[in-house]
């Protein structure tokens, strides 16, 4: 039910893109949940991970009653999307591209590349 509500939410908010994994554990204070997420490019990593978790935690209590212990959140993918100019039968194609990795390779570089070139 975590991970609905928290599809839900990720649809209405512009800076994550989507939620792909989420994992719960019960504890008799109050449930442990871990997620990971996609953030659209250029958004401030930090401001929509914080929002969103505040937006969950929120909802969450709201329609359980239930205390949410802790709550952890990362963002494993940051997204790049752009529309494209061209149409295709009268609708407008887009591009997401998923850049992930570990730490010093590059992404940062790529993604400044891509969007100089966009």
């Amino acid at each position: 039910m975590f991970r609905q509500i928290a599809e839900y939410l990720a649809t209405r908010s512009d800076a994550i893109y989507k939620v792909l994994k989420t994992r719960v554990e019960s504890t008799p204070e109050g449930p442990n949940i871990y997620m990971e997420v996609s953030i659209v490019f250029g958004f401030n990593i930090l401001t929509a991970l914080r929002e969103f978790k505040d937006k969950i935690r929120k909802e969450i209590e709201k329609l359980t009653t239930m205390n949410v212990k802790r709550y952890y959140n990362c963002s494993k993918s940051y997204l790049y999307a752009r529309e494209k100019k061209e149409k295709r039968g009268g609708i407008n194609m887009s591009f997401i591209v998923a850049i992930d990795g570990p730490a010093g390779t590059g992404k940062g570089t790529i993604t400044k590349l891509i969007s100089k070139k966009s």
